[in-house]
């Protein structure tokens, strides 16, 4: 575990200091997915993809374009400098989701979005897969002085967390699902359900937080949860408080009329292959 760690923190620090490009991030959308980059990175996007898939092609449309890998057709759209791919079918999902871990050293990059529109934050989760346990890493970006963190305490089990800031996981179960909080403190929480909102009980995994590091408008926290029996799918979210009293909640996809968590159909993102 030890080695584990530390090929993670490196890959992380290259991140967050720019020596290791995050090229892209995966969003959901009410009914597909984009894969969302710099404009400028579209050259290498194109050269990840023929080495991964062994085809790219472009039907230039004018106004609009359509890109085409493995012959799954992508819509191209360009905003504000971005650059993005967008599919609404199964197959374009999992393929988007390969080309995301191919760009970022093995790990799936996905935006979380705030229940009722943009703040002034922004949001991000990195996920990758080592054996029965799931490396996840939070970054929030923009007014990271206005969040009230927790103060660091002992790293043990504790309910409640998710009244504060705090950072959550959703795995999905063949016997109903999994629930991890990871607090800024080093607390942590888990419950098993049965099924929505039912029979919860604390759950056998456990997490190990790492800690929060950063720079002076981004903040991380990284840790790992230990992966059930029959995961399948993830949900990310989180609960951000400032310092004005407001609470924002974040989430890769928001199903309901109010912020909801446990939604089954928050659970967006394929649990990603175990690392070779």
């Amino acid at each position: 575990m030890t080695d584990i760690k530390r090929d993670h923190r490196i890959i992380a620090e290259e991140l967050l200091m720019g020596d290791a490009r995050m090229v892209g991030k995966v969003m959901f959308l009410q009914d597909g997915v984009s894969l969302e980059f710099a404009s400028e990175e579209i050259d290498r996007v194109r050269r990840i993809a023929l080495t991964e898939f062994g085809s790219w092609a472009v039907d230039d449309h004018g106004l609009s374009a359509t890109v085409r890998i493995a012959g799954e057709p992508f819509a191209a759209v360009n905003e504000w400098g971005d650059a993005c791919l967008i599919s609404t079918s199964e197959d374009g999902k999992h393929l988007l989701l390969r080309l995301v871990r191919a760009l970022n050293h093995g790990a799936t990059v996905c935006a979380l979005k705030a229940f009722g529109g943009p703040l002034a934050l922004k949001l991000t989760a990195m996920t990758e897969r080592r054996g029965d346990r799931l490396w996840l890493r939070f970054v929030a970006e923009g007014d990271v002085d206005g969040i009230v963190w927790p103060a660091p305490a002992d790293p043990v089990r504790r309910d409640g967390l998710w009244e504060h800031t705090c950072f959550e996981a959703f795995v999905l179960t063949d016997d109903g699902y999994r629930e991890f909080n990871l607090s800024p403190s080093r607390q942590w929480a888990s419950y098993r359900f049965d099924s929505y909102r039912e029979g919860m009980v604390q759950a056998a995994e456990t997490v190990t937080i790492d800690g929060l590091d950063g720079a002076s408008d981004l903040m991380a926290l990284e840790g790992w949860i230990d992966l059930p029996a029959g995961a399948a799918r993830l949900g990310l979210s989180a609960v951000i408080e400032m310092k004005d009293g407001s609470k924002s909640y974040w989430a890769l996809a928001h199903p309901s009329d109010k912020p909801d968590f446990h939604h089954r159909d928050s659970f967006v993102l394929d649990l990603p292959p175990e690392h070779p």
